[in-house]
């Protein structure tokens, strides 16, 4: 059995525990050779022996629990929206392996056996997700005094590597208080680490840039892998006049078994092309709808292109070849929608989530927008239902004189404008694939959904480079993650 160390987190305390199943051994081997000569009955005993000795040698495996911060306490608890959970001041903590061999583990919440509320009434929201703890796998408990051990997740550190958590609990808004009995409960538990050193040296994390192209990924070993994806931004609306962003991309993440030498193929969306008076400007890679004028330059209007989807499938292909083979396809990121050229309020839309956001107008237009996209249908243009996108394409504009903005790229495309004043739709995300697990999308200010292959969170959090549980601006981004090994 494969040596482990387990760690405890609990009101700050770290308890070590470890499993000495790894020994120094240092052996002599005696080789005894019996001769046997027989001669008039009689025997001669010769023996020999090896003059090295025949050694094994252990390296260093250790992990640790630091940075720990703001100890969990809900005095007074009542139920609460996933809204106000989320915005709870969470507790965090760093693993860390000290030492030379790869660690793979698995964090754990356990439940004290002092606390009398039920797993089922608490909420927990831990790498971006909300769920109830119940829902987690159950898993071997490591203290005596826990009922309950729930596996959070599982991940693989190489030597001197670190990664940060955060953790959130609250109680689900849907508990009654006949669910409690009408009396007062607590909750307690804590944080366990639980590690064992595998024998892997390859790497866990593959960043994916935009290129422009498809480019693969090959599984080095059998296991796990998280799947990350960030959408890429609409064109910006920059004139004299007005300087409006486009609609952010969105993010998607889920993760996936893979066998050895399995292949998928990624595909990364493309940033809109910023506004222009002169021409048409094709839509970003991987969807993105086409934006701009062309025909007249009246009254400085103009357009900008869509963002292009950025997707992970086992087939080749851009996202809108693989209408046929949608089983294929294992997530997807929504593409921002183009930006207007008229005021803030005209906005380019968010892509990504199960429903992209629709753009937006100002002025004498008001009802003039890209509508966003959602999981069976292509956005369009509100403004006389027309410009249609379609799977993984964003819609494109059709006016020949006062230019229009492009709907951004995603698993089907956000709706186009026929007007320089009206924002584009955003394109929708996807993580409805069977083979996804710990699933999730963000998007920025976006409509949320609790459904497992739907799942929906809004965030504010909108950074130039990728960030995990945020809208991206700029060219979309994948990334690849080894986070468990199937030995």
């Amino acid at each position: 059995m494969a040596p482990e160390l387990l760690f405890n987190e609990y009101k700050g305390v770290i308890i070590q525990m470890t499993k000495k199943n790894i020994i120094f051994l240092s052996v002599s081997l005696v080789l005894i050779i019996l001769l046997g000569i027989g001669v008039s009955y009689s025997m001669w005993n010769v023996s020999v022996s090896q003059d090295t000795n025949n050694t094994a040698y252990t390296e260093c495996f250790d992990l640790s629990l630091t940075n720990k911060e703001n100890n969990i306490s809900l005095n007074n608890a009542y139920p609460i929206s996933n809204d106000k959970g989320k915005n709870l001041t969470p507790y965090t903590f760093t693993v860390t392996n000290t030492c030379d061999i790869t660690a793979q583990y698995n964090i754990n919440l356990e439940v004290s056996n002092n606390s009398t509320l039920s797993s089922k009434f608490i909420d927990v929201m831990f790498e971006g997700n909300i769920n109830l703890l119940s829902s987690y796998d159950s898993t071997d408990k490591v203290n005596t005094s826990s009922i309950e051990s729930r596996k959070l997740t599982t991940g693989i550190l190489k030597s001197r590597e670190s990664k940060d958590y955060s953790l959130r609990l609250w109680i689900d808004y849907n508990t009654t208080l006949e669910d409690l009995n009408n009396e007062i409960k607590s909750f307690k538990s804590r944080i366990v680490v639980v590690g064992k050193p595998i024998n892997y040296t390859g790497d866990t994390v593959f960043d994916f840039d935009y290129t422009g192209g498809e480019q693969t990924f090959v599984a080095s070993v059998s296991g796990t892998y998280k799947l990350e994806t960030w959408g890429g931004m609409g064109g910006d609306a920059s004139t004299a006049y007005t300087n409006v962003r486009g609609g952010v991309g969105g993010y998607s993440t889920g993760n996936v078994f893979l066998n050895s030498n399995d292949k998928l193929f990624i595909n990364v969306g493309g940033r809109g092309l910023n506004i222009s008076q002169s021409s048409l400007l094709a839509g970003g890679y991987n969807g993105g709808g086409a934006g701009g004028i062309t025909s007249s330059t009246i009254y400085f209007q103009g357009g900008a292109s869509g963002g292009g989807a950025t997707h992970i499938a086992i087939k080749s292909g851009l996202l809108s070849s693989l209408e046929d083979d949608q089983k294929s396809i294992l997530i997807v990121s929504g593409g921002g929608g183009a930006s207007a050229y008229n005021g803030e309020d005209s906005a380019g839309s968010s892509g990504g989530g199960f429903k992209g956001n629709n753009g937006s107008s100002s002025g004498d237009w008001p009802s003039m927008f890209g509508i966003g996209a959602t999981q069976e249908n292509g956005g369009y243009d509100n403004d006389g239902k027309s410009n249609y996108g379609t799977f993984g394409k964003g819609s494109d504009l059709n006016e020949q004189q006062y230019g229009g903005n492009g709907g951004g790229g995603g698993y089907y495309g956000g709706g186009g404008t026929n007007r320089s004043h009206s924002g584009g739709g955003g394109g929708s995300g996807y993580i409805g694939n069977s083979l996804l697990t710990n699933k999730v999308m963000y998007c920025y200010n976006c409509e949320e959904s609790s459904e497992e292959s739907t799942k929906t969170i809004s965030t504010t959090c909108n950074e130039a480079t990728p960030t995990s549980y945020c809208a991206k601006k700029g060219n979309g981004y994948a990334r690849i993650t080894l986070v468990n090994i199937d030995e």
